[in-house]
């Protein structure tokens, strides 16, 4: 696993980066367990297991069901997080840390210029936030005016 650098963030970044996480772990969850069940009628065509998997008391899907829940529970919980601390929250702070560590991430980037963003994480993070600010920045441009809000819920930070 590739390094992840760290800045100092406050404890509504943080918090609302925990939260994120939180999503990011519902969502899979609920993505596999949807796939898992899918699957599993499939490798079996008798007995008890079978009759929970297929008909209409397919127990399994409820774990599905409460699954998809709590990941939406959780999307609400990040969406209000969010929008209660606005004016503590750098959301473009946090996106360049994202973009710094999926620089980190990447097998294209040079060993030079991870072992910059290594040694100089806030100012790797500082220029990067730059550009998503500036009008004529690389990051701006990118992003076709979508605000660094809207993007974070889908980032991860690699």
């Amino acid at each position: 696993m590739a390094d992840k650098i760290s800045i100092d963030l406050t404890q509504q970044e943080q918090l609302l980066l925990h939260i994120r996480t939180m999503v990011t772990s519902a969502t899979q969850l609920s993505t596999k367990l949807k796939e898992g069940v899918d699957g599993l009628p499939a490798l079996t065509s008798k007995g008890e297991v079978h009759n929970r998997m297929v008909g209409n008391e397919n127990q399994l899907i409820r774990f599905v069901t409460k699954a998809q829940t709590f990941q939406t529970l959780t999307e609400v919980i990040f969406k209000h997080t969010q929008t209660t601390y606005s004016e503590f929250i750098d959301t473009d702070k946090i996106l360049a840390m994202d973009i710094a560590n999926s620089i980190l991430y990447s097998s294209e980037t040079s060993a030079e210029d991870k072992q910059g963003i290594k040694d100089d994480p806030k100012g790797s993070v500082d220029k990067l936030k730059k550009s998503i600010q500036d009008e004529n920045g690389e990051i701006h441009k990118n992003m076709k005016g979508t605000k660094s809000s809207d993007i974070i819920i889908g980032t991860g930070g690699a």
